[in-house]
């Protein structure tokens, strides 16, 4: 295509044809465009490499303000009352129980502690019999969970969980109440499937 230029000895414009590159048949380069296309590849380099070293401290970063954001957003506030769990040898463990009675209490639960007391736990409690499920999700800490059956007697034990795992615990029954406790203390109290909730 013509190459127009202004030529303020001449006071018209003159048509010249571009100059020819004569290994590839197309326009010679001129400084100027040989400086974008330059800065355009190290553009290109740069973001490839923060692409490839950079994305998974970009995503540990997202991950982080993601934990925050929920960390801030966990505001339910929990009473709390002892329990007793009873052997079928008749020795007897008090606990003390946070309780998760609304939706939003069982929503949260035990997200994002990175501890919980001997002796501790929190008690998820339903108005009427039905089968449960839980995860581990933002969960950062092992988990016995105690399934209770409308009698109160225990009817599955999961001891251990592992923190993060999505994959569903489900009560495999008809229950009134979930206790979460430390993991290890269901083992520590020798408990064992038929024993008692009070």
């Amino acid at each position: 295509m013509p190459h127009q230029s202004n030529d303020p000895s001449l006071g018209t414009k003159t048509t010249t044809e571009a100059p020819r590159c004569c290994c590839c048949q197309g326009n010679v380069r001129t400084p100027k465009t040989m400086s974008v296309v330059t800065g355009i590849v190290l553009i290109a380099l740069a973001l490839a490499f923060l692409w490839q070293g950079g994305s998974s401290l970009l995503t540990s970063m997202q991950d982080e303000r993601a934990q925050k954001i929920l960390s801030a957003e966990l505001k339910e506030v929990f009473s709390s009352q002892d329990v007793s769990l009873i052997r079928a040898d008749g020795k007897t463990f008090t606990i003390k129980a946070e309780i998760a009675a609304t939706r939003e209490q069982q929503a949260q639960g035990l997200m994002f502690r990175d501890h919980v007391n001997e002796g501790e736990g929190m008690l998820f409690t339903y108005i009427q019999p039905q089968r449960v499920s839980f995860w581990m999700k933002n969960t950062l800490i092992p988990l016995d969970m105690l399934f209770i059956g409308p009698d109160n007697t225990i009817i599955k034990i999961v001891k251990n969980t592992q923190p993060h795992n999505e994959t569903p615990i489900r009560s495999d029954g008809f229950v009134l109440a979930v206790l979460e406790l430390k993991g290890g203390e269901a083992d520590r109290m020798g408990l064992a499937v038929g024993d008692k909730l009070k």
